[in-house]
């Protein structure tokens, strides 16, 4: 692999003029060439990342992957150390033959690419994809390996388990201490379920082991399988965090609470079952800091926006939102109040739990136990 003129082979494919690079090259010039000349044009809006990157696999005989839907080998993400694989915003994909595959944005980091051959010890083969893509996959597989290893570390023993609930005071305080090893396998999960998106995580006892799935796109999905007696111990951890009743094990609870991990602010919402292998806790992802956008038609069809506008401007009635985990209907119903809230009208609407603090309206939290 050798250097390449970019600006010139993008002048060549037609997605750059010769007054475009000229004003480029002399904006690096300026900052003495500190500056990748693609780096540049696409900061001043001559170029998308995407033909950089299309013009880069050409020019190299590169492949781009799209990391959504390739499927990426577990083991060889293990190859790299998370820290190299941030420094050189790249994660490997796929090995096979002494040979790793790594994805990156800039092919021509010489450096970087020898570090990464270097601590793999073996022979790499390069591929692109688009940086946000690389950035997500990296959060994604990382918490992923780190939730797995710190599992694979836990052994607690069921008896343990059940001193830790049933002991002394100081066994409870030892659950929310930071390096408690359930408190690291719960941040694990937490972690690696916000970065893959999941609606929810679900913690199930079965008769000989715990197992962890995550809801993404309304799909359930099995992800983990813990030792049995971590049950008891990662389902308190949970309800001290929601201030739900710990000694009660044979009723239904609910409970809230909000977190930060690794940096990421997190709001959640808890509720536990009794099962007959034990309390199946299912932690909720709220999603309150992100401000919710009036997306054009609500996301639907012209036909169906028009139905449901009309409802909208009916003077009484009900509507029924519907649909799985994850299909959109708070965020409908979101969307739909913002509209109304355009009205001279007094709106109070009323939920179990709010997931995004509105201030056009006058909240409602439903309140079951105090009737």
């Amino acid at each position: 692999m050798k250097h390449i003129p970019i600006g010139t082979v993008l002048k060549e494919r037609g997605s750059i003029t010769e007054e475009q690079l000229k004003e480029a090259l002399q904006y690096q010039a300026a900052q003495a060439g500190n500056q990748r000349l693609g780096a540049i044009l696409e900061e001043m809006g001559f170029v998308s990342e995407q033909q950089i990157l299309a013009a880069l696999a050409e020019k190299l005989n590169l492949q781009i992957l799209p990391l959504e839907t390739f499927p990426i080998d577990i083991g060889a993400v293990k190859k790299i150390p998370r820290s190299l694989a941030l420094k050189y915003r790249l994660l490997a994909v796929a090995m096979a033959h002494n040979r790793l595959t790594v994805v990156i944005d800039d092919p021509l980091n010489f450096y970087g690419i020898e570090e990464i051959r270097q601590a793999a010890a073996m022979d790499i083969d390069i591929a692109l994809a688009e940086r946000a893509k690389i950035d997500r996959a990296i959060d994604v597989y990382y918490s992923e390996i780190e939730t797995k290893a710190v599992a694979e570390d836990l052994r607690v023993g069921e008896e343990e388990a059940l001193a830790a609930l049933e002991g002394a005071a100081d066994a409870i305080d030892a659950l929310d201490a930071d390096a408690a090893p359930v408190v690291r396998i719960l941040n694990s999960l937490l972690l690696h379920g916000y970065n893959i998106g999941a609606s929810d995580i679900h913690v199930e006892p079965l008769e000989k082991e715990v197992r962890i799935r995550v809801r993404v796109d309304g799909m359930l999905i099995p992800y983990l399988t813990l030792a049995r007696g971590l049950h008891l111990p990662l389902v308190a951890r949970a309800k001290i965090l929601a201030n739900m009743d710990i000694a009660e094990r044979r009723l239904p609870q609910d409970g809230h609470f909000k977190t930060r991990v690794e940096g990421i602010g997190m709001n959640l919402r808890v509720s536990s079952v009794p099962t007959i292998h034990g309390e199946k806790v299912v932690l909720r992802f709220l999603d309150s800091s992100v401000a919710i956008v009036h997306a054009h038609q609500f996301g639907m069809n012209e036909a169906n926006y028009i139905r449901f506008q009309r409802m909208l401007g009916s003077p009484n009635g009900v509507v029924y939102i519907t649909g799985p985990t994850g299909s959109g209907k708070t965020t409908t119903l979101y969307l739909a109040l913002e509209s109304l809230v355009r009205r001279q009208s007094n709106i109070s609407p009323s939920r179990i739990r709010w997931s995004a603090i509105l201030p056009a309206f006058n909240q409602i939290e439903v309140n079951q136990a105090a009737g």
